[in-house]
């Protein structure tokens, strides 16, 4: 359980058994669970702020494939239950449970190999939605009365992960994962054109709205990219080193190499992040994307909303250096005298290295490459690029011909003692300057494609964007318009 506002989490219940699908009993002193518990599927009890718990009802015997309907069961306000119920050898059908636990009468018939799940009663207690699959897939959201009689489809050939009535019990909303669209949809009771109501992502598989209809909360499934640290000077684990349930690219060491900045969606949308260099203390410094240090550690520039940015790195005001009138532009990256921000944008057709005077306002930008190019960094007399299927490149900073250092790179980092290229494969290489030898570091499984490298100044390590699963949130809408 976890109070809104709050960071804190409580744990419920504990053990071997698997426990899913919690909902507040109506009186709102104890929370309702199924539980997996050796062949017995049951409806349980728990009080809300802990304590021992107590087995209310059978649901049926294992195996068990909850999972995949999102609420077995719903608690009526005047007493038990509505719930997914099987027996030994059948489907499941939809029944109505009391108090102490007993089966009452069926009151859904589902054809011959389907099953009825994800039963939801209505505000006034007097009719039920509830999810019919047909061939192993959820395919119908039906309406019924508690009364009895025949169910009415107002949904069919739709994916269905759960649905819930709206406060004035005229409407169901539900989560759809399949061509009809994603997000989440309402559909009248009664039945008609459904019609998107909230662009959440592609993958939301619950939703359920506060008592009022002023709240809503759905779990939604998301790309999870998290940064990684592994060892350069030996074989060592890599091990995880910032990580949450979105995204984070871009890591970049401070010069003096005690802190990192990254980006991040984790918080609901892009910002720039600072953590110590060991991960911890992470936190948003502003919104945008593609942080970058200026040389003395001071500032970081960075894009947001058109705009390529500075702000100070332990927070203010920030400064826009450049705007880029509806162009293209990304990677922003310091000279190394702190006067110039480099960026790659489709200012000339094709994408190029561009560079801006950080304190010229309204300075125009001035082309660098003419072939292409993109993720340009300052070193030591030279800047460097990629330059696609051409490989990594560099030109010298006081005029001359560019040249190939590398293979073509996934990402890269120019450190003192060489060229850092991730390859396309996600081998991490180093490149001798001088003699062009090319050695190889360690493989980067899981690397993500298209991100970017950070080598510690020491060089003793690399962090790097690594894909992990998808992750899972729980998501929360305050004035949710389901009106329209």
């Amino acid at each position: 359980m976890k109070l809104i506002g709050a960071a804190e989490t409580l744990q419920l219940t504990s053990g071997n058994a698997l426990d899913e699908f919690p909902q507040w009993a109506p009186d709102g002193k104890s929370i309702y669970f199924t539980r997996v518990h050796g062949t017995d599927v049951g409806i349980w009890q728990v009080p809300a702020l802990g304590g021992a718990a107590k087995r209310i009802a059978f649901l049926g015997p294992t195996p068990y494939y909850g999972f995949k309907y999102r609420r077995p069961f719903d608690a009526l306000r005047s007493g038990g239950f509505l719930a997914s119920y099987r027996e030994a050898g059948q489907g499941w059908v939809i029944v109505r449970i009391s108090e102490n636990g007993e089966k009452e009468e069926p009151l859904t018939a589902p054809p011959k190999g389907g099953s009825d799940h994800n039963p939801t009663v209505s505000p006034d207690g007097q009719s039920f939605v509830f999810v019919r699959s047909v061939g192993g897939e959820p395919k119908e959201l039906r309406v019924q009365s508690l009364a009895g009689g025949q169910s009415a489809a107002i949904l069919k050939d739709t994916w269905v992960h759960s649905a819930t009535w709206t406060p004035d019990g005229k409407s169901v909303l539900y989560c759809p994962n399949n061509a009809t669209g994603h997000g989440i949809w309402l559909v009248p009771a009664s039945g008609g054109d459904p019609r998107l109501v909230h662009g959440a992502g592609a993958k939301v598989q619950d939703i359920i709205l506060s008592q009022s209809g002023e709240l809503a909360a759905y779990t939604e499934e998301n790309p999870r990219i998290d940064l990684w640290r592994a060892p350069l000077r030996d074989s060592g684990t890599p091990r995880p080193l910032i990580v949450s349930g979105r995204l984070h690219d871009s890591p970049r060491f401070s010069p003096d190499g005690k802190r990192l900045a990254c980006y991040s969606n984790r918080a609901g949308r892009f910002q720039v992040w600072i953590a110590d260099a060991s991960g911890g203390g992470a936190h948003p410094l502003t919104d945008g994307l593609y942080p970058n240090w200026s040389p003395d550690g001071r500032r970081l520039a960075y894009l947001f909303k058109g705009a390529i940015r500075t702000i100070a790195a332990d927070g203010g005001e920030a400064e826009t250096v450049w705007t880029a009138g509806g162009n293209y532009f990304a990677s922003p990256a310091w000279s190394l005298d702190g006067n110039w921000i480099y960026f790659e944008s489709n200012l000339g057709g094709g994408i190029d290295i561009w560079k801006i005077p950080v304190k010229s306002a309204g300075g125009a930008p001035v082309r660098v490459t003419q072939l292409g190019g993109g993720r340009p960094q300052v070193f030591d007399g030279f800047l460097y690029f990629r330059r696609r299927h051409a490989g990594t490149m560099r030109i010298p900073l006081d005029g001359g011909q560019e040249e190939r250092i590398g293979p073509d790179s996934a990402a890269y980092t120019a450190m003192p003692s060489g060229l850092y290229v991730m390859t396309v494969e996600r081998q991490l290489v180093h490149i001798d300057y001088q003699t062009r030898a090319v050695r190889s570091i360690r493989q980067l499984d899981r690397a993500a494609g298209g991100s970017s490298i950070a080598i510690s100044p020491d060089e003793s390590s690399v962090v790097y964007a690594y894909q992990a699963d998808a992750g899972h949130e729980i998501m929360l809408v305050r004035g949710f318009d389901w009106r329209g």
